[in-house]
Formats: structure tokens, C-alpha cells, sequence
């Protein structure tokens, strides 16, 4: 018995200063990806605005798993000694509250 097929979805705004205002979906390849690897491709900034991320496993309900993925970014940050923007620093705040990571201090 073949393992459900996962697709993890990224919904995602954010300002570009070429084009202005950006927002939608990435949908990421199945059986390709993992939320460990979603979290390195939001701290490398291929996915930038992060909003919410969804797994969708093959014949199941959507789940939201965008605390598990700020989870994981926030301890990378943390561990790895990531850099911290302000839209980072935004997101993690409202999905893991303000007391999951300092403000960055070129954003006060």
C-alpha cells in the first residue's frame, strides 16, 4: 500500500517594489516537499509573505499546519542564527505570539 500523496499549500502577500503588491498560492510538488523543507525554503526567502500553509494528504480533509511551520522556522532562527526581517518577524509573531521571538532590532 502506497503512502498518501502530500501537496503542501503556501498562501502568501507581500509588496515588491517592481511590481507592487503580490499575493496567491504556491503549490508545491508532491511527494517533493516536506514542512521541515517548506521552513528552509521560507528562511532561504523563496517563498516570500508567508500567510498560512496547508497539507493536503490524498483523500483527507486540508490541514492547516502553519503553526508547525512557524514552529520550525522560529527554532532554525533560533539555533541556526538565521537573519530576522520585519515580514518574518510579523509572521511569527502573529502565528506563534510575541513571545516566541525579539523583535529584530533594526525593525524598533
Amino acid at each position: 500500500m502506497n503512502a498518501p500523496q502530500i501537496l503542501y499549500i503556501v498562501t502568501y502577500d507581500y509588496i515588491a517594489r517592481a511590481i507592487g503588491r503580490c499575493h496567491g498560492t504556491a503549490d508545491l510538488n508532491l511527494n517533493e516537499h516536506s514542512q521541515s523543507e517548506i521552513a528552509n525554503m521560507i528562511l532561504a526567502g523563496l517563498i516570500p509573505g508567508v500567510e498560512q500553509v496547508f497539507e493536503c494528504a490524498e483523500g483527507e480533509p486540508r490541514k492547516d499546519v502553519t503553526q508547525d511551520v512557524a514552529t520550525l522556522v522560529c527554532d532554525r532562527i533560533l539555533s541556526e542564527g538565521h537573519e530576522l526581517d520585519y515580514d518574518m518577524a510579523t509572521w511569527l509573531h502573529k502565528v506563534l505570539g510575541t513571545d516566541a521571538i525579539a523583535w529584530p532590532a533594526a525593525a524598533e
